[in-house]
């Protein structure tokens, strides 16, 4: 969702297809950048695409590849941020007003 979003497209792509399908789709779109789950046949299905991109288009840029972030890539501090407050918390009165934006166009 956070893609579509930014103003991207998504495009999902089923580990069902060949390796030289994949190579096809990103060739023909024009994808930039992938995010790649981290199941094994996902990391095979990308590697063998990647290989066909480059062996069938060379010279041409392959798109960046990135794992799909899990939660606690996500949600999760370490230490150095524990030990780093960048943003100190502060402390806030329930009673206090909020204001909430949002995108509904009003």
């Amino acid at each position: 969702m956070a893609i579509m979003r930014a103003g991207y497209a998504v495009f999902p792509i089923s580990v069902r297809n060949s390796p030289s399908a994949v190579a096809h789709l990103i060739n023909k779109v024009g994808v930039s950048h992938v995010f790649v789950g981290r199941e094994q046949t996902m990391i095979d299905l990308k590697d063998k695409a990647l290989k066909l991109l480059r062996e069938e288009n060379p010279g041409q840029s392959v798109p960046t590849i990135s794992p799909i972030p899990i939660f606690e890539d996500l949600y999760t501090q370490s230490k150095s941020n524990d030990e780093n407050d960048e943003v100190p918390f502060e402390k806030k009165n329930l009673e206090d007003i909020a204001l909430y934006f949002h995108s509904s166009g009003t």
